[in-house]
């Protein structure tokens, strides 16, 4: 399980799909909260190790004047042939899906807020 909370009173304009002169009067600030939680398995197999890693987050809190609610989750799986264990190449795949938010006129805010980077120097290229 984890749980962070964020909070900026900058008073900077939100970064969202509202119209730059109603995002720019919103000095409110931003307060969410992220709780969630993920599952890490390793299986050692005669064909090499697999892992798997699932992680899910929920977020609520203030974005500016709007609600926040905010949902993502990933689940990635890796090899390890063990047919190439000198070399030592890891294959992974990955899904990952968060929510946004369509509705610039609603009252709440729904696009998942990635408040850390990620720390997987793999990740940084994009594809």
């Amino acid at each position: 399980m984890f749980g962070i909370y964020y909070r900026d009173g900058r008073g900077l304009a939100p970064a969202d799909n509202r119209p730059l002169a109603v995002r720019q009067a919103d000095q409110q600030p931003i307060a969410i909260g992220t709780l969630g939680g993920h599952y890490l398995q390793l299986v050692p197999t005669g064909a090499g190790p697999f892992d798997l890693t699932v992680w899910g987050a929920w977020q609520f809190g203030d974005w500016g004047r709007q609600n926040h609610a905010a949902l993502a989750g990933a689940a990635e799986l890796g090899w390890q042939p063990e047919v190439l264990a000198r070399l030592r190449p890891w294959f992974r795949a990955g899904y990952f899906r968060s929510s946004g938010d369509d509705a610039a006129t609603d009252e709440t805010h729904r696009t998942f807020f990635q408040i850390l980077p990620t720390t997987r120097v793999y990740a940084r290229f994009p594809f």
